[in-house]
């Protein structure tokens, strides 16, 4: 099978990210060239190299947000409403090209892995391709992933609000049980298993991410410590736990935030994130309604993660 590569040529990079999550896209690729540009002020504390070809064609190239669609006819379906969606967009002031070019299957499946290298979130963790090297000088708890075709590299916002919130959490929870709604690759429950929580039950609806995070959860040495399971929190999920995980999109959370208050337990905490800034009112009028009380609220960007502790 043949993949098209989608690129849409904008500065307003996380105002499309939020569109295309929005259309359930995911494996979204963002290249801000006012991100790159920081990472050059600050080079010499956080890099030891810059590859001078990507310093030029920052200078010369735009920002943009790309993702492969599957050369298909509900690929073309899809590309067909991002266009749709970009001009509707633009016509309400936003500035967005979009742009595709064919890829071939082998070229899809290792293509996107130069974006992805090891990166450090908050005091103690550090995210690690399975494919690269990497130096531990900094006794970091490493996570190493590959996340195939699943949600979950951790370079998303939402992802490493989640992992920070994870570990903010871990000493009011030692051993504590997890339940991870919406796993993806696994990442979260990795996390949480490295930091010191005990058994952990994640679910996903996508069999493909199941798979996924299954075999990350196995190069991991976890795979006796989480258990992966397809299903949906109502069909799938039994008993309580001490800290629910929910990195997914803010009209799920409205759905499930009454239906998870049952799965935690008293004194427990409820972290939820993918939620862009225009939906927080609605989120957090659902997270009331179903008894929750917002403890913290994170956000990087427009993005934004709440931890939450139900009332008794």
């Amino acid at each position: 099978m043949n993949w098209k590569e989608v690129t849409i040529k904008t500065d307003q990079t996380e105002e499309v990210s939020a569109i295309l999550t929005g259309m359930d896209i995911t494996g979204l690729v963002i290249e801000d060239r006012d991100d790159f540009q920081d990472l050059l002020s600050h080079k010499v504390a956080a890099w030891d190299y810059i590859d001078e070809e990507l310093i030029a064609k920052n200078e010369t190239g735009s920002s943009c947000v790309k993702f492969y669609l599957a050369e298909s006819w509900e690929g073309e379906q899809t590309l067909a409403e991002v266009k749709k969606r970009m001009e509707q967009y633009c016509a309400a002031g936003g500035k967005a090209e979009v742009k595709t070019a064919l890829f071939r299957d082998e070229d899809w499946e290792n293509n996107w892995k130069q974006y992805f290298k090891p990166f450090p979130i908050g005091d103690h963790i550090v995210i690690k391709p399975r494919w690269e090297t990497y130096e531990n000088t900094e006794n970091r708890i490493v996570l190493e992933i590959d996340p195939g075709s699943a949600f979950g590299t951790g370079t998303h916002e939402t992802t490493k609000m989640c992992i920070e919130a994870i570990d903010e959490c871990a000493e009011r929870y030692p051993q504590g049980s997890v339940l991870d709604i919406g796993t993806g690759s696994g990442i979260l429950s990795i996390a949480a298993a490295k930091l010191g929580y005990g058994s952990i039950y994640a679910i996903d609806i996508d069999p493909n991410a199941v798979k996924v995070a299954r075999e990350n959860i196995a190069l991991s040495g976890l795979s006796s410590q989480i258990q992966v399971q397809t299903g949906d929190l109502t069909k799938t999920v039994t008993g309580q736990y001490d800290l629910i995980l929910a990195n997914i999109m803010a009209d799920a959370i409205i759905a499930l935030a009454g239906s998870s208050a049952s799965f935690l337990k008293e004194g427990g905490a409820f972290i939820c994130s993918g939620i862009i800034c225009e939906k927080e009112a609605e989120v957090c009028s659902a997270l009331t309604k179903a008894g929750y009380q917002i403890q913290k609220r994170k956000q990087d960007g427009d993005w934004l993660c709440f931890v939450c502790t139900r009332q008794s």
